[in-house]
């Protein structure tokens, strides 16, 4: 065959087609189908798929099976489990270094177990009250619960890539429930607290992020009125509260303009509850550890803003609801 243009064609070469043989009729070949994508080697006549496409597809089925499972979790949970823990209040995904979270959100807790070691001594009725919080007779570990509701404000700062500090204040109240006796306080208890959060490992298209969570917060609430308002007395109560927490996430996007981030993980909760009564300066403590499941989920609304419910359901049920803004960098898909 001659030379038409040098580089294209040479003689004996035939660029995609397999060598001429001297036997008369025989079709020369190409050695590829048409159709076929050969990026990697393999492929299908009629249709072009890369091995990229076909991981993507699994990827997705995949993240189908993470979000239906989580999301009928989640709403099982926050609809039939009656659950006071500290709010995670994010996924375990990251922001961008640098970059700065507020989270504003309403918490509460029904029916949250705090115990109470009262000695023989201790008094039972303070000199204005004619009922106080414990039962006159009471002696060696005492049970009661607790009802709460509060406002809470949690600042988020990202300084380095894996590691995030926070620090959180608010007011709420507090009624305390033991035996046949009840107490509550007229005044609005302060709420103040701190952590900080690592990055185990990053999301991926088929992993979640993983991320471990701890921190520590203190509440102080008066008590001045027992048993509805029948009798009016004055005691302290203080809750300390230490709390470790794993916690894993996954993003989905729904489509364009709807994506939603399911978290949950298992947090160890330690809660030492200091009641006293101020007339008289009797002292009672106790100490509460909990390990307790719990759930959330993330739906980012804009940009830099989103929304977030969070749920725990041992020791009672302990729920928030809030919106997040963000300031600096935008969050991190990993």
């Amino acid at each position: 065959m001659p030379v038409v243009i040098r580089g294209i064609y040479e003689i004996g070469v035939y660029p995609g087609r397999a060598t001429p043989v001297p036997i008369p009729n025989t079709a020369v070949k190409s050695v590829r189908a048409d159709g076929t994508n050969t990026q990697f080697g393999v492929g299908r006549v009629g249709q072009c798929r890369s091995r990229r496409s076909l991981e993507v597809e699994k990827n997705m089925r995949v993240s189908r099976f993470w979000l239906q499972g989580l999301v009928s979790l989640l709403a099982i949970l926050l609809s039939g489990a009656s659950s006071q823990a500290q709010t995670i209040a994010s996924s375990a995904r990251h922001m961008e270094q640098g970059s700065w979270r507020l989270s504003v959100y309403h918490q509460g807790a029904i029916n949250e177990d705090l115990e109470f070691d009262v000695g023989s001594s201790g008094t039972c009725s303070s000199p204005n009250a004619p009922v106080a919080t414990f039962a006159c007779g009471s002696t060696g570990t005492v049970t009661a619960e607790g009802d709460s509701e509060a406002g809470i404000a949690k600042l988020t700062f990202q300084p380095y890539e894996r590691m995030q500090y926070y620090i959180a204040g608010g007011v709420g109240n507090y009624r305390l429930k033991a035996s046949t006796l009840s107490a509550r306080g007229d005044n609005l208890g302060t709420i103040m607290g701190g952590g900080f959060k690592a990055l185990i490992m990053s999301e991926s298209l088929v992993t979640p992020a993983i991320a471990l969570d701890a921190g520590f917060s203190f509440e102080r609430y008066i008590l001045n009125r027992s048993n509805g308002g029948l009798a009016t007395i004055d005691e302290r109560l203080e809750l300390f509260r230490t709390q470790i927490a794993v916690e894993g996430s996954k993003r989905f996007e729904i489509d364009d303009n709807i994506t939603l981030e399911p978290y949950g993980g298992l947090k160890w909760l330690r809660t030492r509850a200091v009641i006293k009564d101020l007339i008289v300066g009797d002292r009672q403590s106790g100490v509460q550890n909990t390990l307790t499941p719990f759930v959330g989920l993330s739906l980012p609304l804009f940009k830099s803003e989103g929304f977030f419910v969070e749920a725990d359901f041992v020791n009672g049920i302990h729920y928030a609801a809030g919106l997040t803004v963000g300031f600096g960098a935008s969050e991190k898909k990993g």
